[in-house]
This record gives C-alpha cells, structure tokens and sequence, in this order.
C-alpha cells in the first residue's frame, strides 16, 4: 500500500509540474505605434516574472534596428499581474516591426498575446508563442484589421494547452465509454462554455480571473470526486441519475470555463462592440479543438470500458486528477 501511495504522490508531482493553467499565466499587451515612429505599449505579466524581464528584456526592432525601450512598472493589476509600460522611439518611420522573446523568457506553455495598433487604424492581433519571434508589417496592419483566422488559431491554441479545460471533460468522460454519455457531456459543456463566453466578451458578465481559474479547479476535484462517488465495484456507475448529473455538472460548471475562455479575449480588449468576428473564431477554434481531442479519446474510453483493471484504473486515475485539481486550487489562492 505504501508503495502504491509513493508511486502516486509522484504522479502528482510529475503532473503538476509546468501545468500552470492560463489565461493567468499568459502575456499580455497593447502596442502602439503613434506618428510613424513613436512605440507605446503596455504589458501585464505574471509578477513572479518581472525580475527575469529586466533582466532579459524583449527586444523590439524597426526595420532590423534595435528601438531603445523604457519599461515603467506601474504595479498589480486587479487579477495579480504586474503592469509595465513601455515607451520608446525609432530614427525613423517603422515599416516592419519585430519582437523577439529571449529564449527562457517564457515558460514552455506561455505566450505573449494581445494587439498591435498603427496610430488609429485598425489593430493586429498579436500571438507569439515562448521564445519565439512576431514580425510585423506595419503597412499591412494600416490595412487589415484582425482576421477571423488568427482568432480561429488563438482558440485552437487556447484549448490545446488548457490543460484544466481538458482534465475537467476527462474526468466527466473516463467513466462512460457509451456514444450516449459522450454526446450528453461534451454538448453540455459546449452548451455552457459558448453561453457565457459570449456574454463575458459582450460585457453581461464578469468575474475576476483569479476566482474564475479557482473555480475551475474545483469543477475538476468535484468530478474526479463524483467519479469516486458513483463507480460500484465492477467500474460500471448508476447510470440513469449519473449521467444525468455529470450532464448538469458539465453544463453548469461549463459556464464557468466559459468565463476562463473569455478572459483571454477581454485581455487583450476584445469586449463590447465589434466582437463578432473575433468571437466567432475565437470560439470555433475552441470547439474544433475540443472536437479533435476528445474524439481522439473516444476509442480509449471505449477500451478501458473492456479492460478487467478498469475500476482500478478509473479510481486512480479519478484520485490523480483530484489531487491535480487540489493542487491548482491551492496555487491560484495565492498558497
């Protein structure tokens, strides 16, 4: 048993490193380019990384030339991030704007997100993943305003990296191995996602980031929990109330990922009038994305569901998850 416990406890560990789920660990900012030549900006990072972009600072070039930047740290915002603002100038006219993130800079599951604005025109969404480089035309941005298929990508990579998302529908998921329970869980949560990412975006409601990542967390312990809960010794649930409550757990926790979809858009100042376009893809993407991995993992459940060790399998699995989920909680309280 001791050995059984060890070996769990290392799982967790394992899992638990770089899980750190976003949008809390995004970078985010608003750049300006005013007068041609004028570069203003503001960035909101995780405070606990300021230190290391003093240090190693990301560097912003006008046609292949080195802009000499100024950073102001203007403090925490209301979520816990630190707010840096950023102003410098270039010789000339910027005609093509890089940014390059130091390698180490961002952790591996980060990434600068936000807007690129030329004077009043429209802006230009920005997406750098870490340790990666964004070049900018700045004659195209005059022209173009962000496209629906930047938002596409921004939501695909949004779910693909949600590592909270993904083990919330795990644990709703691991447990069916039916057509039926899959359908019932995955369009609850879509269902609940969709409604209030729309209506967090559109500016109906709004939760502070922090509270919002908490809770998420906890929709993960409370399913692994319900999982637990309901499994009688051959692995099989109580089918009839259990597929129904993992249907309303699904749905109604759904709308509060809902809001954690959101927030990245609210971020980097997708909110309120003309959110149409980047809603729609930012939304399609998630729901692609989700398509695609849980449809992956469909043959899987259909396995486990024929596998003897399955109840065995499914509890541990179900105690690793809520651990993970415990683990998250505490990390987003401050703990």
């Amino acid at each position: 048993m001791k050995s059984y416990l060890k070996l769990l406890l290392l799982l967790v560990l394992l899992a638990t490193q770089g899980l750190s789920a976003h949008p809390m660990d995004e970078w985010f900012v608003n750049l300006q380019v005013k007068d041609g030549h004028n570069l203003e900006g503001v960035f909101r990072v995780p405070a606990d990384q300021v230190q290391a972009l003093t240090k190693d600072p990301i560097l912003f070039l006008a046609d292949s030339q080195p802009i000499a930047v100024e950073w102001t740290d203007e403090g925490l915002d209301g979520d816990g991030r630190s707010k840096l603002k950023l102003t410098g100038q270039a010789g000339e006219s910027i005609r093509e704007l890089t940014i390059r993130i130091p390698l180490g800079l961002l952790d591996e599951n980060q990434s600068l997100v936000g807007f690129l604005q030329i004077d009043s025109q429209e802006p230009s969404t920005l997406l750098i993943p870490s340790a990666g480089e964004g070049v900018f035309s700045v004659a195209s941005a005059q022209r173009k305003p962000p496209s629906v298929e930047a938002f596409v990508k921004l939501g695909l990579s949004h779910i693909v990296e949600g590592y909270d998302h993904l083990l919330f529908l795990f644990c709703l998921l691991i447990a069916g191995g039916t057509f039926r329970h899959f359908l019932v869980v995955v369009t609850a949560f879509t269902l609940g996602h969709s409604v209030t990412l729309a209506a967090s975006v559109l500016g109906y409601i709004s939760l502070p980031s922090s509270l919002t990542e908490t809770i998420i967390a906890l929709s993960i312990v409370l399913a692994a929990l319900m999982n637990l809960w309901w499994l009688d010794a051959d692995g099989d649930e109580e089918a009839s109330h259990s597929l129904k409550s993992r249907g309303l757990l699904a749905g109604g926790f759904g709308l509060v990922h809902g809001l954690g979809f959101a927030g990245i858009l609210k971020e980097i100042g997708i909110e309120g009038s003309g959110v149409v376009a980047p809603l729609f893809g930012f939304n399609l993407g998630v729901e692609l994305g989700q398509l695609i991995i849980v449809s992956l993992f469909f043959p899987v459940l259909m396995a486990i569901r024929k596998w003897s060790k399955r109840v065995v399998f499914l509890k541990g699995c179900s105690v690793l998850a809520a651990l993970i989920g415990i683990y998250w909680m505490l990390e987003r309280m401050g703990f």
